[in-house]
């Protein structure tokens, strides 16, 4: 078999594409990202149909990795009025927002057809991160933070949950190493590591 590289663009670009889907599918996102920027990248310019196809997989898996597309690709693609609001609740940490968009029935009906809705709800981790990181920042920046504060910061961001769906939260978080730290269940506190509790979503999966 010849290289790669010998077949035509087209072909490449093609092959790339469907092996990307595979993995998507597969929830192999790092697979998919690779492949699903080859396909972008190597994409005729002219082809703007397909670029958009592959961009409406590429957005999401980029941002599974921490990297936000900039609003020029989305303007360039005229994909700002579906993305541009989700992106935004993402990196503030405004949940409601963020579930009032996803719920949205033309949003959902649309990412549950093209196949994307799995990942976008994975994402759902990120707003959690920003919203706690920011409740960290208010008090102080204290390593030791009670339950009942962050409950109450859900409460703010319009999520009603009780003290033990918070443990199970924090404990996922810690999980998927977005924040670090351990709970005191006795105590009823999430302790934070004193350095990079945060630590940045863009050295991380999120699975």
């Amino acid at each position: 078999m010849p290289p790669f590289e010998d077949f035509p663009k087209s072909h490449r670009v093609a092959y790339k594409y469907y092996t990307a889907q595979l993995a998507f599918l597969d929830e192999k996102y790092g697979e998919a990202k690779e492949d699903f920027e080859y396909a972008f990248y190597h994409c005729q310019k002219s082809c703007i149909k397909n670029k958009i196809r592959i961009l409406h997989f590429l957005i999401p898996t980029m941002i599974f990795f921490g990297r936000r597309p900039s609003v020029a690709l989305l303007k360039r693609y005229g994909m700002e009025k579906l993305y541009a609001p989700l992106i935004d609740a993402l990196h503030h940490g405004k949940l409601h927002k963020f579930q009032e968009y996803l719920t949205n029935f033309q949003t959902e009906k649309f990412f549950s057809k093209i196949g994307t809705i799995l990942i976008w709800e994975k994402l759902s981790l990120v707003v959690y991160r920003q919203l706690f990181l920011k409740t960290y920042q208010i008090l102080g920046c204290n390593s030791r933070i009670p339950f009942s504060s962050i409950n109450k910061a859900l409460l703010v961001a319009e999520y009603n949950v009780n003290i033990d769906e918070v443990e199970c939260l924090l404990c996922n978080l810690i999980d998927k190493n977005l924040m670090k730290g351990y709970l005191s269940h006795e105590r009823q506190f999430l302790v934070l590591s004193q350095k990079e509790p945060f630590p940045s979503i863009n050295k991380h999966t999120i699975i």
